[in-house]
């Protein structure tokens, strides 16, 4: 695809994907005032901001993620700890059990 936007905004849109940036053109190109469609101008400073904003946008999703992950990954290891608890307890209890019982068969043999 052919660069539509100022080689000055280069840094922006390298950070951007791929489809953010198509969507973002064909955005500008559906666009229409006063009737007319607009241009794809690469000097426009409006593209700037534009750039900006969606750059904003998709590293405040990533970061939501990141953090909606990180809440998920710690949640997974509390469940984990508490089924290890768990199965503690329950191996305790049937030791228990094991022992109640070898003590009552001694007692009824002895």
């Amino acid at each position: 695809m052919t660069q539509w936007w100022s080689s000055a905004y280069n840094d922006l849109v390298s950070q951007l994907p791929q489809s953010i940036v198509d969507c973002l053109k064909l955005r500008i190109q559906n666009t229409k005032i006063r009737g007319k469609k607009c241009e794809l101008n690469k000097e426009s400073d409006n593209l700037k901001g534009l750039f900006e904003n969606e750059l904003a946008s998709y590293n405040n999703k990533k970061q939501c993620m990141k953090m909606n992950n990180k809440g998920y990954e710690e949640r997974l290891q509390d469940l984990l700890e508490e089924k290890e608890k768990e199965y503690k307890a329950e191996m305790k209890r049937k030791d228990l059990n094991n022992w109640g019982s070898e003590v009552k068969s001694r007692h009824l043999q002895g």
